[in-house]
């Protein structure tokens, strides 16, 4: 069976060492893929009023590239990345990679939204692994366990900003109890084609402190995870590509712990 998700890049990154270049979008524009992102939207309005358009970054490209046409990743990782971004928005993503993967195997890439998705294993004081079971309401992956993740928005100065604004929105988490925030790697969710970064922070907070300050938008409710059962808990149906490749890129440091 073929991995939902392909690993794109590996570190570990801390922050200062990885940089946002924006650069001029190189998204394919087709007229008949267009009109279509433009049904799409105006039917999902349709249907979910509360739809917005917000804006994102595309991923353009990564430097230093890869070692290899594959998307290998580095061994070891460069000290250094930069994350060569332009504008996008939700609607195009919404157009494109949510509802028109099939563009892929045709075109590559090109036409796609591909926004920089941010996703974070938060690992609590008493020792759980938190991810979120969505809502039945969302846009994509309802009712599925899935990273407490956001998108990079042009606002954002970099990416550790970011995700430590996401928390902040989803966990009521503040900066400053963000400890260890490491980016682990990129990943790609194999069927929606969209870029991924993963990051993991340690809190002071325990489980029980965590659900009371969940905001339930997005995720109806925590799913804590043993550390201890990490891997067991990859073979789980109901999680994400994304946290799949989440629980993969955070299982080696458990493992194989430093002495």
């Amino acid at each position: 069976m073929p991995s939902p998700f392909h690993i794109l890049a590996t570190g570990p990154w801390r922050p200062g060492s990885v940089h946002l270049h924006p650069t001029p979008s190189t998204r394919l524009l087709l007229p008949q893929i267009e009109q279509t992102i433009n049904h799409l939207w105006t039917q999902g309005l349709s249907q979910t009023p509360l739809l917005f358009d917000g804006p994102m970054c595309r991923l353009e490209s990564i430097t230093p590239p890869s070692p290899s046409p594959e998307l290998q990743p580095w061994d070891p990782p460069p000290p250094n990345i930069t994350l060569h971004i332009s504008p996008t928005s939700y609607k195009i993503f919404f157009g494109t990679n949510l509802h028109q993967p099939h563009l892929f195997p045709q075109y590559g890439p090109t036409p796609l939204a591909n926004p920089i998705g941010l996703s974070a294993a938060v690992l609590t004081s008493d020792h759980y692994l938190l991810l979120g079971q969505r809502n039945s309401s969302v846009a994509y992956y309802p009712n599925r366990i899935h990273p407490f993740a956001g998108s990079l928005e042009p606002s954002d100065p970099d990416p550790f900003s970011a995700i430590q604004r996401e928390l902040h929105e989803e966990l009521s988490l503040p900066p400053n109890d963000l400890h260890n925030l490491t980016l682990l790697g990129i990943l790609e969710d194999a069927h929606l084609h969209q870029p991924e970064l993963i990051f993991q922070v340690s809190v002071p907070q325990t489980l029980a402190t965590l659900r009371s300050q969940l905001d339930p938008t997005e995720h109806h409710s925590i799913h804590p995870i043993p550390l201890s059962s990490l891997p067991q808990s990859l073979s789980n149906p109901h999680l994400t590509p994304v946290a799949q490749g989440t629980l993969s890129l955070l299982l080696p440091s458990y493992l194989n712990p430093e002495p």
